[in-house]
């Protein structure tokens, strides 16, 4: 009796842990990230901040690669991507950063190093899993404002040949005072020729504003629209941000390195 009772529990636990193991692997598969964030490939933009008064301060060349790793704060959902800049320090000295704190900030540290606060990279996350294709935008140098923006985003629901989708994400802010709300409309686009390859792409029309201006009169600035142009091959290769004080900030891609 003993041996019967032993024998049945085995078989029923080998049972359970090849179902564990098929659902694991299975899972694995369907949370794999498109080969965008592969840490060979390379995204080169052409970067151009635009002042509330038309004037083109800065025209530079950024580079978006995958590092092939975790990105430390949430390393369970992104993986880790590099923005590397190449800011023309002598047109970054006419940026003038439209929150007066952070101009001030800038200023102070321009007249007592006498040099512009310039980074050249930044590390920050990314991924394409769990039902959306996502990735922080750059936030620093002449980008920080981006922050507060519509960050890059699709569902993969949303890129199928039907009519336009409109998505509504919540950002939580810490110590602002209440949620960044992002509204998405992603619509199917013509066919287009990208990187040598025609590519099916859609339109991304994103608005973003926060209940938190309600506490941070201030924080009104930072509202803006995207227009974006997104394909499965190459994410997002338009990025142009208009804020409401005329300020914008556009990426466009230029090409693909496959290193």
């Amino acid at each position: 009796m003993f041996r019967h009772h032993s024998y049945n529990f085995t078989i029923y636990f080998m049972r359970n842990l090849i179902l564990i193991v098929v659902l694991f692997c299975f899972g694995c598969t369907a949370t794999q990230d498109y080969t965008y964030f592969n840490k060979n490939n390379e995204y080169h933009y052409l970067a151009v901040y635009i002042d509330k008064n038309g004037d083109t301060i800065t025209h530079e060349k950024m580079i978006l690669k995958p590092l092939g790793r975790p990105w430390l704060p949430q390393p369970w959902l992104q993986t880790a991507i590099k923005y590397t800049y190449n800011t023309d320090t002598i047109g970054f000295k006419n940026y003038v950063d439209p929150d007066i704190w952070w101009h001030e900030k800038n200023q102070k540290y321009y007249f007592k190093k006498g040099k512009v606060r310039v980074s050249e990279k930044e590390i920050t996350g990314a991924f394409s899993k769990r039902g959306a294709f996502y990735m922080h935008p750059p936030r620093i140098n002449q980008y920080r404002m981006l922050f507060y923006s519509a960050h890059p985003m699709v569902p993969f629901a949303a890129l199928n040949d039907s009519a336009s989708h409109l998505v509504q994400k919540h950002l939580n802010v810490i110590g602002m005072g209440g949620r960044y709300i992002q509204h998405y409309t992603i619509t199917p686009f013509q066919d287009t020729v990208i990187n040598n390859t025609l590519v099916k792409v859609w339109s991304v029309c994103a608005i973003s504003g926060g209940d938190f201006n309600e506490y941070h009169e201030s924080l009104k600035i930072y509202d803006s629209t995207l227009d974006a142009v997104f394909t499965k091959e190459y994410g997002f290769v338009k990025l142009h941000y208009t804020f409401e004080n005329g300020i914008k900030i556009q990426f466009d891609l230029e090409k693909v390195v496959y290193l």
